[in-house]
């Protein structure tokens, strides 16, 4: 028989092929077996990373919610006594309403009316007047009572009043009761002149609405 190189059997390359695998075996899951590990050293010790988990807040020192910007130094420009500023009124000194100054008073004439525009018809007596100015218009008016008819009232103020530049209107009558208009300056100038039975006589009233240069 012939010495020559002796060549391994396939038992002995098995074993050899077994040999070889079991280190690198135990190699590879080493990694793997460490990281278990430390993943359970942390659940038992309860540690997770800042921010992160299912019960990760954050909350300020105080506990107390932080307040938004636009809450935070936000004020409403208040006036000096710390309260906002009063709208103006309209009662401000700056008004241009007319000042009126009206008087009035019963059984006669009153201080100031302008018996010149409404004379008092001769017979009758002064039951009420009153008077009322303002810078742009003047109304005046009087209540009398006469025993003269209500024609001669009509008659006796028609004339009054046409004197002084009126033009009476048509018309001598509102339904049942005497009256008559009249008019002067394009209609911004009125005068109205009413009659009603009175007891044994009448009463009339006679109303003006005029500039105030008019007055007399």
């Amino acid at each position: 028989m012939l010495n020559g190189p002796a060549f391994p059997s396939q038992a002995d390359k098995r074993a050899d092929t077994a040999s070889k695998d079991r280190p690198a075996v135990r190699g590879n899951r080493a990694p793997a077996l460490a990281a278990a590990a430390l993943a359970a050293g942390l659940l038992l010790s309860g540690c997770t990373s800042p921010g992160t988990g299912s019960g990760a807040t954050s909350q300020p020192a105080s506990g107390s919610s932080p307040a938004s910007p636009a809450s935070a130094g936000s004020t409403t420009p208040a006036g000096p006594s710390g309260s906002a500023s009063p709208t103006p009124s309209s009662s401000a000194s700056g008004s241009t309403s007319p000042t009126a100054t009206t008087t009035a008073t019963v059984g006669a004439l009153v201080q100031g009316f302008p018996a010149g525009l409404l004379p008092v018809m001769p017979g009758a007596k002064a039951t009420a007047s009153s008077f009322t100015k303002t810078n742009t218009a003047a109304t005046a008016s009087l209540t009398a009572s006469t025993t003269a008819s209500s024609a001669d009232v009509i008659a006796f103020y028609t004339k009054a009043f046409q004197d002084q530049g009126f033009t009476a209107l048509a018309g001598d009558a509102v339904g049942s009761v005497a009256a008559k208009d009249f008019t002067r300056a394009n209609g911004t100038e009125t005068v109205q002149v009413s009659v009603v039975p009175s007891g044994s006589g009448f009463t009339f009233t006679v109303s003006a609405n005029v500039l105030p240069a008019s007055l007399k």
